[in-house]
C-alpha cells in the first residue's frame, strides 16, 4: 500500500504540473456539426432538405456515464467482472471530478469476492492525440467486500470495509457531439496490499 501511496503522490504532482502548463496557451473553441432536416412542400413533390448547423461542442460541464470490464487480483491467472456507474463535472483547463458506484467480482479458489466501491476521482483529459484523448486520474474512497468461502462442505461469510484508492489510465474518443468511449487500466488498492487491476470499456455523455 505505501508504495501505491507513492505512485499515488508522484502522479498528483504530474497532474498539477500538466495543468499549470496547459493555462499558459488560449485553447481554440472547437465547433461541432449538426444535421437538421425538414419537409419542402412543392407543386409538384415534397422534398426532404437537410442543412448544418454549427454549434460549440459539449464536451465541457456535466456528465454521466457507465463502465463495465473484466479484473484480475493481484495478477491471479482467472479472471473477473467489475462495472460501475458515475457522474462528474469537466473544467474548462481540463480537469474533472466525478463520483463514482462500483461493483468487482472475484473467484478463485472456492473464494468468492463481491466488492461494492464509492470513490470520489480527479482526472486530467490530456492533449488530443489523433483524435483520441489520453487521459489520467486518481481516486479515493470506501470499499464494503463480503468473502465466501466454500470448503469441504462448509461455508464462512467475512464482512470488510477498507479506506480505498485507485488510479486511471485511459484513452477517449468522441462518437457524437456530446458522447464519449473511452478504454481505461485501473488499479484499485487496499491497505491489506490487495490490488485490483481491471480493464473496462466507458460511456459517457455530457449533459
Amino acid at each position: 500500500m505505501k508504495k501505491f501511496i507513492i505512485a499515488a503522490i508522484t502522479l498528483t504532482s504530474t497532474l498539477f504540473g500538466s495543468g499549470l502548463q496547459g493555462n499558459d496557451s488560449s485553447e481554440q473553441v472547437q465547433k461541432c456539426y449538426v444535421k437538421e432536416c425538414y419537409l419542402q412542400e412543392d407543386n409538384s413533390i415534397d422534398a426532404v432538405v437537410y442543412n448544418y448547423v454549427e454549434r460549440p461542442c459539449t464536451d465541457k460541464g456535466f456528465y454521466v456515464g457507465g463502465l463495465a470490464g473484466i479484473n484480475f487480483i493481484n495478477h491471479h491467472g482467472k479472471a473477473g467482472f467489475t462495472g460501475g456507474l458515475f457522474g462528474g463535472f469537466k473544467f474548462e483547463n481540463n480537469f474533472r471530478v466525478e463520483g463514482e458506484l462500483g461493483y468487482r467480482y472475484h473467484s478463485m479458489h472456492g473464494v468468492n469476492l463481491n466488492t461494492y466501491s464509492y470513490m470520489a476521482n480527479g482526472l486530467y483529459d490530456l492533449p488530443k492525440i489523433f483524435h483520441v484523448t489520453p487521459y489520467v486520474g486518481l481516486g479515493i474512497g470506501y470499499a464494503h467486500t463480503t468473502t465466501n468461502i466454500h470448503s469441504h462442505g462448509c461455508s464462512v461469510r467475512i464482512h470488510d470495509n477498507d479506506f480505498v484508492m485507485q488510479g486511471i489510465v485511459g484513452f477517449s474518443r468522441k462518437i457524437s457531439n456530446d458522447l464519449h468511449l473511452g478504454l481505461e487500466y485501473r488499479i484499485f488498492g487496499t491497505k491489506h496490499d490487495v490490488y485490483d487491476h481491471s480493464v473496462v470499456v466507458s460511456v459517457k455523455r455530457f449533459i
